[in-house]
């Protein structure tokens, strides 16, 4: 009985340790919570045009994009963008017996916009800072929603903005946001023309996800 166990506990043992001597290899992923803000080409966004990239990339032990090829894209700009997005990420490198390891990494980057339609200003989106709940009014749990309607120029800048009425501190940061927001102009048999943009902005102190607006 002893000598059973003891073949047994020896058997088991070199199983095991086959098994740690090797690990299947991953292979490199973009790291979601490192990754570079991804900008809207201006040229395809103010034409309406979606797009799509597709990189080929040489990945660092270290996790860093060392080489990238666009191997396909709808247009030159949309690689570019994709280029830069990529190039300055950070990756979760290739891994081959426990021990980060240079790989390669491949994927199509696409960019869509929200299709309002043509005839309307569209706030865009990927070159405008997001707004930021006031100090006072997220200390004091302040909440609120407005709408608003701004004016817009052929050149994409807002002015005369007007908010509905609500908590005064909100209401002038709603103002502020649509005011230095940066617009996608309406556009007339495809030329730009001033017109008249209506949003909404929610702020609630319970979307931590967002800081508090949507």
């Amino acid at each position: 009985m002893l000598l059973r166990r003891t073949f047994a506990f020896l058997v088991m043992s070199m199983f095991l340790s086959a098994g740690s001597a090797y690990c299947a290899p991953i292979v490199a992923t973009l790291d979601e919570h490192h990754r570079t803000r991804l900008f809207f080409p201006p040229a395809e966004a103010v034409a309406r045009q979606d797009g799509s990239a597709h990189l080929a990339c040489n990945i660092s032990e270290a996790g860093t994009a060392t080489k990238c090829n666009v191997t396909k894209s709808s247009a030159p700009d949309f690689g570019l963008a994709a280029l830069q997005m990529v190039m300055t990420s950070h990756f979760l490198p290739a891994y081959d017996n426990g021990k980060p390891v240079a790989s390669t990494w491949e994927e199509t980057i696409n960019f869509h916009l929200f299709h309002a339609p043509s005839t309307m200003p569209l706030l865009d989106h990927s070159h405008t800072i997001k707004p930021r709940y006031p100090l006072e009014a997220l200390r004091n749990g302040t909440q609120g929603s407005f709408h608003v309607t701004c004016t817009v120029s052929i050149a994409g800048a807002a002015r005369d903005c007007v908010a509905s009425d609500g908590p005064d501190t909100l209401r002038q940061a709603t103002l502020a946001y649509f005011t230095l927001a940066r617009y996608l102009p309406a556009l007339q048999n495809g030329e730009p023309v001033e017109a008249q943009f209506h949003g909404t902005l929610n702020w609630s102190t319970g979307k931590e996800e967002n800081n508090g607006f949507e």
